[in-house]
């Protein structure tokens, strides 16, 4: 958070980079990448990108709670795959 906003607790739970990792913060938003399939080359370099240090500490001085808190996953990434109906 900075200066000019005020985090509000719900039920007694403040947001902070641990209550979103541990749960207890119940209002928060899944981390996701949309891909077609697997990602693959550039799409997989940039999601491994965005997951190692260098991303994460953009992440982190944008106040946003990083995905990988203490070396541990803090979220789900999805990767869903799209195939045409017919």
């Amino acid at each position: 958070m900075s200066n000019d906003v005020k985090a509000l607790k719900i039920n007694g739970v403040a947001p902070s980079e641990q209550t979103v990792a541990n749960g207890s913060c119940k209002i928060q938003r899944p981390f996701m990448f949309l891909t077609k399939g697997d990602p693959t080359n550039a799409v997989k370099d940039f999601v491994d990108w965005v997951l190692g240090p260098e991303g994460q500490a953009i992440i982190k001085e944008e106040k946003v709670v990083p995905a990988i808190v203490n070396g541990v996953l803090n979220t789900k990434i999805y990767f869903f795959k799209f195939e045409k109906i017919n």
